[in-house]
């Protein structure tokens, strides 16, 4: 184990910058790698782990949608038949996760529909 941390001792700690060098390194290497295979692991994700795949989706879509100029100047008619349409849209997409299949990815790459 290295010396302990003494309070106001200036080479303490690591160099000023380094960690930020680290994130442009990093960064920089990841967008030169993806520039060259992205689109094709995209695929290999899809379809060998479709779990994974929209994960990485949902985590690069926006927290929150800003409608509110969607709806500015709509009537308080308008807005209920709105509301009630996305509520049949969303009761719609519910139902449909519930019929669709569980894919299986096997340690050889194939994926198969579970039977159940």
């Amino acid at each position: 184990m290295g010396k302990p941390f003494v309070m106001g001792d200036l080479r303490a700690g690591r160099k000023k910058g380094s960690r930020d060098k680290l994130g442009r390194d990093f960064f920089q290497a990841l967008s030169e790698d993806f520039a060259e295979h992205g689109p094709g692991v995209i695929k290999i994700v899809r379809f060998e782990e479709p779990a994974t795949y929209l994960k990485i989706v949902a985590s690069v879509m926006p927290k929150e949608f800003a409608v509110e100029h969607a709806v500015e100047g709509l009537g308080d008619d308008e807005l209920e038949l709105l509301a009630a349409e996305m509520r049949e849209r969303r009761a719609k997409v519910i139902e449909q996760r519930k019929e669709m299949p569980l894919i299986e990815a096997k340690a050889n790459g194939r994926a198969t529909v579970a039977t159940e």
